[in-house]
């Protein structure tokens, strides 16, 4: 719950609305007035940056203890949860002002082609945290000081690595940090049109989450940690793929949109979806049908029990339900930005958060926090369907991926029951209660799965396979 109060405000003033809004700014600076112009820009958002985003962070140190009991009433029922809490919130709040500039360094890496380094940068948050675990977290009893202080710390050092990453490869592009705010700048302007309604959509996301927290708290005690748990697990596609998908496609529809060429964007877009469904469709089955397994050999031990596992598995598979919506969700609604126009997704986000509000209030005590992990999918599905619809009125109709989605979802029934067979005879003849046991049935069961996936595209001739497989050569 601390970790989750600075990153409701990084997804409304870092990574999310600005991302979105920097991105095609920036292209568009780059595309006609060159590099010096682009960099100008860049430093004049950082400076901006500085000093809005330090004034919240300042506030929020301020305000932590009231901020926590609104997260999460239910913690005051145990005694020196809510202090922790509180205390942690403190510590990790200038985390905002970091991965805000490294937000900026990603747009700008990102428009110049570069997209390694800005993709390897949030890596150095878990970096953090594992390291903190590790070097940290045992030092602080000898100070006084809870443990989990330390995790705290980690975070701080994970968000100051993914900055400073990018420093190096955005000082070989040429360009050199000033301090030079400027609001009125028309490229800052620009972008801060487009972040204002970009920031409503995004708060009223994250008004879902807050609420989905406070639900939970008052549900049985774990159910918080159960949900962030399994939706750690389902980040993982959505970051590896769906997230990827999207910060290569947005500078490309930038550029398409800046040049002129808005005629080829429904083809990027259907393309970037094309691989966005044949990479996390069956990603969101192995997830399903691995699920109890895959938390098993993650999770369990120690204070972690099997009925944490069920638990955390049961709401991992109706995430699970809305996975391809999450990672799609990524690709367009920045379309919508290279475009100009950040008055509808917002709107679409405002009425899914509504959808799913009203669903997991309806259904938390019958479902518990399985409920609201279904709630969060079902909004999900809601608002792709409705962002898909407004594009097309945008810019026309789409090539049809009718064949791609029968093809795909064809495949990953067979994946899914190959992988689930491929591990229950696993577990029947290993058990699992050991490590290795547990270890072999998950790479059983996703080898198996990848297998019969790749082999029943392969019969099939897909082309979405063979443009994967002739870009990963071209790459090569």
């Amino acid at each position: 719950v601390a970790f989750r109060i600075p990153n409701l405000l990084r997804d409304l003033f870092a990574e999310g609305a600005l991302s979105a809004a920097f991105v095609p700014a920036f292209t568009r600076t780059l595309t006609q007035e060159g590099k010096p112009a682009a960099f100008l820009l860049a430093n004049r958002v950082m400076g901006c940056l500085s000093l809005i985003v330090g004034a919240l962070c300042l506030a929020g140190l301020v305000l932590a203890d009231p901020l926590a009991r609104l997260m999460a009433p239910g913690f005051e029922d145990v005694v020196g949860k809510m202090a922790l809490t509180v205390t942690m919130t403190r510590v990790m709040m200038f985390f905002l002002l970091l991965v805000a500039l490294a937000a900026v360094a990603m747009g700008v890496l990102n428009s110049l082609g570069r997209f390694f380094l800005p993709a390897l940068a949030p890596s150095f948050l878990s970096v953090g945290i594992i390291g903190a675990s590790l070097l940290i977290c045992p030092f602080m009893p000898s100070l006084g000081l809870d443990p989990m202080i330390g995790l705290a710390l980690g975070v701080m050092l994970g968000g100051a690595g993914q900055l400073l990453a990018q420093i190096p490869a955005l000082w070989r592009e040429g360009w050199r940090f000033r301090f030079l705010p400027s609001f009125s700048d028309p490229g800052v302007q620009a972008i801060g049109r487009l972040m204002l309604p970009a920031t409503v959509g995004l708060a009223a996301t994250q008004f879902s989450v807050f609420m989905t927290t406070w639900m939970a708290s008052q549900l049985v005690q774990g159910s918080v940690s159960w949900l962030n748990y399994a939706f750690r697990l389902m980040q993982l596609p959505i970051g590896v793929f769906g997230v990827a998908i999207s910060l290569a496609s947005l500078p490309a529809v930038s550029r398409l949109v800046a040049a002129g060429r808005r005629d080829e964007v429904p083809t990027a877009v259907s393309h970037s979806l094309e691989l966005v469904l044949l990479l996390n469709l069956p990603a969101a089955a192995g997830l399903m049908v691995l699920a109890e397994p895959i938390t098993r050999l993650l999770y369990q031990g120690g204070r972690f029990s099997a009925d944490d596992t069920l638990a955390t598995a049961l709401a991992l598979q109706a995430y699970c339900i809305g996975l391809f919506a999450y990672s799609a969700i990524k690709v367009v609604v920045p379309v919508f930005y290279a475009l100009g126009d950040a008055r509808r997704p917002t709107v679409i986000s405002i009425l899914s958060v509504t959808l799913t509000v009203t669903f997991n209030l309806a259904v938390m005590n019958i479902l518990g926090h399985v409920g609201l992990a279904l709630g969060t999918s079902l909004g999900a599905l809601f608002s792709l369907t409705l962002l898909l619809i407004g594009l097309k009125g945008h810019l026309g109709p789409f090539p049809s991926t009718r064949n791609a989605t029968l093809r795909i979802a064809g495949a990953t029934l067979i994946m899914g029951l190959a992988s689930r067979q491929s591990c229950l005879a696993i577990e029947t003849a290993m058990g699992t209660e050991t490590l290795t046991a547990r270890l072999a049935s998950v790479a059983v069961g996703v080898a198996a799965g990848v297998i019969a996936y790749g082999c029943s595209l392969a019969v099939m001739r897909s082309p979405e396979l063979s443009s994967l497989l002739n870009s990963l050569r071209r790459k090569r």
